[in-house]
């Protein structure tokens, strides 16, 4: 996008509701609001043909990759002190 690397995030349903929607736009809202180093940034979001996200791009494995790596490094004291920040 724009000549960068992104991450695309697809809302993929058969049937939108009106909830599922504004949860979305929820979504989209609070990313723009939030920003934070430890956050991942948004580039934009469209409509159509279907509800998308384009976010920052950040390296190096998926989420739940790096959650599992942190854990086996750390104890549950200094993860729940490192997620209140």
């Amino acid at each position: 996008w724009n000549g960068m690397t992104v991450a695309v995030k697809k809302l993929r349903v058969k049937t939108l509701s009106v909830e599922m929607f504004l949860e979305f736009l929820q979504e989209i809202f609070l990313l723009k609001l939030l920003r934070h180093p430890n956050l991942v940034g948004i580039h934009c979001a469209f409509f159509r043909p279907q509800l998308v996200i384009l976010l920052e791009w950040v390296g190096g494995g998926t989420l739940d990759q790096a959650i599992a790596n942190f854990r086996g490094r750390h104890d549950w004291f200094t993860i729940y002190i490192v997620s209140l920040d």
